[in-house]
C-alpha cells in the first residue's frame, strides 16, 4: 500500500493520505485495508482531536458560562465514531447544537498508524483521513448567529472542502460584521495534491 509516486493515493510515512484516494490506489475499501494491518484490534487511543474543537473546548472550560457562549459548528455522521464524539463533547461546556448529523454518512476521522520500527527504530506515523460527512458541510450551514459572534474561528478547514473553498468570502462577511477572526491552519493536502509545489488558494 506504499506510495510509488507523489499524490498517487498510496501510504506515505509521515504524511496524510485521504481514505478515498487510498481506496482507489489499492482497489479496496479502507476498513479492509485497516483490518489487514491490525485485525480486530481496537485503537490504542481514541480522542476527539482536531484543530478547531480542542481550542473551543479549552475556551468553553476557561470562560465564565454566564458571560460567554462558545459554540461549535461542524459535521458528523450517525455512526459509532459520531456517537463517541458527541458523548465526549457533551461532557464539556461547549455548545454543540450546531453540530450537524448527516444520516448515512461517515463521521470524519483520521487514523494514525504508528510504526515504531520504521527508519531503524526512529519510528514514524502515517495518517489516513476520511472527510466523510464534512463533504456536505457548506457555507449556508453557518447561520447568521455565527456571524454575530464577537470571535469567529475557522479551524482545520482544509478538511472541510466547501468551507475551505469559500474561506475568503466567509472571513470577509465575519469582518464586515465586526468579528475578530481566527484561522487555525492545517496542511492543505487536497490542494497540494492537485497542484504539487504551488501556492495554496
Amino acid at each position: 500500500y506504499l506510495s510509488r509516486r507523489t499524490g498517487d493515493g498510496g501510504l506515505h510515512p509521515g504524511r496524510l493520505v485521504f481514505a478515498d484516494d487510498l481506496e482507489q490506489f489499492a482497489g479496496k475499501d479502507f476498513h479492509s485495508i485497516l483490518y489487514e494491518f491490525v485485525g480486530d484490534r481496537k485503537p490504542d487511543v481514541a480522542n476527539i482531536g482536531g484543530p478547531s474543537i480542542v481550542s473551543l473546548i479549552h475556551a468553553a472550560q476557561l470562560l465564565n458560562s454566564e458571560e460567554y457562549e462558545v459554540k461549535f459548528y461542524g459535521a458528523s455522521g450517525e455512526d459509532e465514531t459520531g456517537r463517541f464524539l458527541r458523548s465526549r463533547i457533551s461532557q464539556t461546556p461547549l455548545d454543540i447544537n450546531n453540530y450537524k448529523i448527516y444520516h448515512g454518512e461517515e463521521t470524519p476521522f483520521t487514523n494514525v498508524l504508528s510504526d515504531p520500527n520504521y527508519n531503524e527504530g526512529a519510528g514514524e506515523r502515517t495518517f489516513v483521513n476520511s472527510i466523510g460527512a464534512a463533504w456536505h458541510y457548506r457555507p449556508d450551514d453557518l447561520d447568521e448567529s455565527f456571524f454575530e459572534s464577537d470571535i469567529v474561528e475557522f479551524g482545520g478547514t482544509a478538511l472541510v472542502p466547501n468551507i475551505h473553498d469559500n474561506l475568503a468570502s466567509l472571513l470577509q462577511k465575519a469582518k464586515k460584521n465586526g468579528c475578530l477572526t481566527v484561522v487555525n491552519t492545517v496542511y492543505d493536502f487536497r490542494n497540494e495534491q492537485m497542484n504539487p509545489g504551488n501556492k495554496w488558494p
